[in-house]
């Protein structure tokens, strides 16, 4: 719930509280007749109190449909099976794509965006690259693996494994994972 929603409420829930407390107070007499009859002709001639009932009414409605939600649309690719679905989320592609190209040498600063359909995924790897590293041998290193992970451990059709090398740089570290 949100922070708007989580205010709205306690406000409405203190309204109807101090209705009920006074709904239960009336009957007692513990107020005089004549505080309530001045009360009244006060709120009565006043117009500007019209306003508090038609407030709380939009609160109670608002509150009302606060506990609706909408229904979570599942993103990501479903597999299905007789027994039922399956649905792979994006970040299990990423995630996989990471793992297939985490021992390969010459590969640094590493970021994969994925685009899925119902004919597979297409991988766009982001990199910079060892500055002596032969660039079309790493590319087709990096699709192969990517390819070869995500179709026998997720079991979807890799479409295609696009490698954007962003720069090149002096060795010094391993793959770093940027999110």
């Amino acid at each position: 719930m949100k922070i708007g929603e989580r205010i709205l409420l306690t406000i409405f829930t203190l309204i109807v509280i101090v209705a009920a407390i006074f709904a239960i107070l009336l009957p007692l007499n513990v107020f005089s007749i004549d505080t309530i009859q001045s009360a009244v002709y006060e709120y009565v001639n006043n117009p500007i109190y019209g306003l508090v009932p038609l407030v709380i009414v939009v609160m109670g409605f608002a509150v009302m449909f606060i506990g609706i939600k909408k229904k979570r649309v599942r993103l990501g690719i479903i597999h299905t099976n007789e027994l039922g679905n399956l649905v792979i989320s994006p970040k299990t592609f990423e995630s996989a794509g990471y793992c297939a190209i985490k021992d390969i040498k010459g590969i640094k600063d590493v970021t994969i965006e994925i685009e899925f359909d119902e004919n597979g995924v297409e991988y766009h790897v982001d990199a910079l690259v060892i500055n002596d590293v032969n660039i079309p041998e790493l590319t087709k290193e990096v699709q192969n693996a990517i390819k070869n992970h995500v179709e026998t451990s997720i079991g979807i059709p890799v479409k295609s494994v696009n490698l954007h090398v962003k720069d090149m740089v002096a060795p010094q570290t391993s793959i770093t994972h940027l999110r």
